[in-house]
């Protein structure tokens, strides 16, 4: 059949075949690729979606992308995700009743480094792409667990085996020297960068090497990191990754923090760490009680260069503001956007959360996650943490700790001009929280609000700081208006959303509608007695923070 025979405007080619290779239906780029062959029109449509995201998962995927984008540059120009996942030795599985051994370790970090290597050489001839590229980077192997399925189910089902699983390697890092790679070109095609690196199953990947990768990424706009921070049989290694403490091996992840590009504006750091499931436990610091974390300290200088900034791990309220103030004050120009996911623990082992009198005793009875047996028969090594071998999680309410994290975050909202949003959270996971703080700003009218499991009561000090934010971002602290918001939380099927005021400090007894959003109960701060003062359904919707929480529809 001749082209003739079939023509049609590009602009309808264009929509006949969006119609089966819509986004909205998953459709592998392997069905998708033979309508290529139809013809020139049809070809440079089809590999405009079949080059956007490549997946490069071994090497002769490598060496064959290497070939088709060499001398085309048409293609080159499709591609806007890059899925490298470095695939390293396989073995038997029974070698996974034995750790990783060294130099198991080490063939697979020549495997990961010059992967890697040989990735960023080749991108580096490449001219830069307007719209950018991002880079996704992980490890793995053929004979990993993680291809069993349900590894959580699995891990129950053997725990009388003598199968490690993912903990084979959960001591061996994989990592990029810094002076291999500064004989890399500048690689000005990459935007963003994703490493993949530290939780469920994922080979762990150092966390300096992530700041070494991006080190040779000069038009690098946003890094989105998932590291491993729950180190908890290796004080030294964690303290290694984490502040480069008792070795010399391995370089500290705080230090290098300084050598991200410049052009970095989006920062995401999921440093994974999980908590003791026995509340009775105090693990052990990474510094000292009056002494700053290095991580939290860095972070804190990368993050003045930022527009967004989302943290989830162990992070001390020097993130926000110095122990000593007398020096440099720090300062945000630019910072929109702050999301922080803190854990119950601060770097120096301190909980944030306490015992609430008022919860019954009987409610918080420690859960045996083994019996006394198993514990017994059972090599330490094959069995979690001790601080993880009960379930007994009776922390829920914020101690005093907390009042110093919010002063020195108020310190900090008032020198960030541009800021529209804070979120500072704590919970067990993913969105359940059992303590929530939020603040939110439109430049005229500014939100503060804790939503808690048990009400938290800020003290004097921690409202005298957040009435000065609201004066910096809308000229005065009557702008400032608390709401009341309901939602049903973790433990109990009580509506706990305490409300703040700060010129009173009372708790609005409101309506439990579950129909009711922030912006339906707001009332300004120099409200009189918002107890007495039941808002009209008029005034709610009236409300000049209706623009900032929307009702639901």
């Amino acid at each position: 059949m001749s082209q003739r025979e079939y023509w049609l405007p590009p602009e309808i080619l264009r929509k006949v075949i969006s119609y089966f290779i819509s986004p909205v239906i998953y459709i592998a780029e392997s069905s998708v690729a033979p309508y290529a062959t139809v013809s020139r029109d049809w070809q440079a449509i089809i590999e405009r979606y079949t080059f956007s995201t490549l997946r490069l998962n071994n090497r002769r995927r490598l060496e064959e992308f290497r070939q088709i984008t060499a001398r085309d540059k048409r293609r080159r120009s499709y591609i806007r995700k890059i899925k490298l996942t470095v695939q390293l030795e396989s073995y038997y599985a029974e070698l996974r009743r034995e750790f990783e051994t060294p130099e198991e370790h080490s063939r697979n970090n020549k495997i990961f480094e010059e992967t890697i290597l040989s990735l960023l050489r080749y991108l580096a001839t490449w001219s830069e792409n307007r719209a950018g590229i991002k880079l996704s980077i992980a490890a793995q192997s053929l004979s990993d667990s993680i291809y069993d399925g349900f590894e959580e189910v699995r891990r129950k089902e053997n725990i009388l085996s003598n199968d490690l699983l993912h903990r084979r390697f959960e001591r061996s890092y994989l990592q990029v020297q810094e002076d291999n790679m500064r004989k890399i070109p500048a690689v000005n095609v990459i935007t963003k960068l994703k490493v993949i690196g530290g939780h469920a199953g994922d080979r762990l990947i150092q966390p300096v090497s992530c700041a070494i990768i991006a080190s040779r990424l000069p038009r690098l706009h946003s890094i989105s990191l998932r590291l491993w921070d729950s180190e908890k049989r290796d004080k030294a290694l964690r303290e290694a990754n984490r502040n480069g403490k008792h070795t010399v091996n391995h370089d500290q992840f705080a230090r290098y923090s300084n050598i991200w590009p410049s052009s970095v504006k989006h920062f995401k750091l999921y440093f994974w760490y999980d908590p003791p499931e026995d509340h009775t436990y105090f693990p052990a610091g990474i510094v000292g009680v009056d002494v700053e974390d290095p991580l939290s300290v860095s972070l804190r200088h990368f993050s003045q260069q930022l527009t967004t900034i989302t943290l989830t791990g162990v992070v001390g309220r020097e993130f926000f503001w110095p122990f000593d103030s007398k020096g440099q004050l720090p300062f945000w120009p630019n910072l929109r956007d702050i999301y922080l996911e803190h854990k119950k623990i601060t770097p120096s082992g301190q909980w944030l959360f306490e015992y609430n009198p008022e919860d019954d005793v009987n409610e918080w009875e420690p859960l045996a996650m083994y019996g006394e047996d198993l514990l017994r028969s059972r090599p330490d090594y094959l069995l979690p943490p001790a601080e993880d071998r009960n379930i007994n999680q009776f922390r829920t309410k914020a101690s005093g700790l907390m009042s110093d994290f919010y002063v020195s975050a108020g310190h900090a909202a008032q020198r960030m001009p541009k800021l529209k949003s804070m979120v500072l959270a704590s919970g067990p996971s993913g969105e359940l929280w059992t303590h929530r703080f939020e603040y939110t700003t439109d430049g005229e009218n500014s939100l503060l609000y804790w939503l808690d499991e048990v009400p938290f009561q800020p003290e004097k000090r921690v409202l005298q700081v957040w009435r000065e934010v609201a004066r910096e971002h809308t000229g005065s602290i009557s702008n400032l208006y608390i709401a009341r918001s309901l939602g049903s939380l973790i433990r109990r099927d009580a509506l706990l959303l305490d409300v703040i005021g700060l010129s009173i400090f009372k708790a609005l007894i409101c309506s439990s509608s579950s129909s009711l959003t922030p912006a339906r109960l707001i009332l300004p701060d120099n409200n009189p007695d918002p107890c007495d003062t039941r808002p009209r359904p008029e005034q709610l919707t009236s409300s000049p923070l209706s623009r900032l929480y929307q009702p639901r529809s």
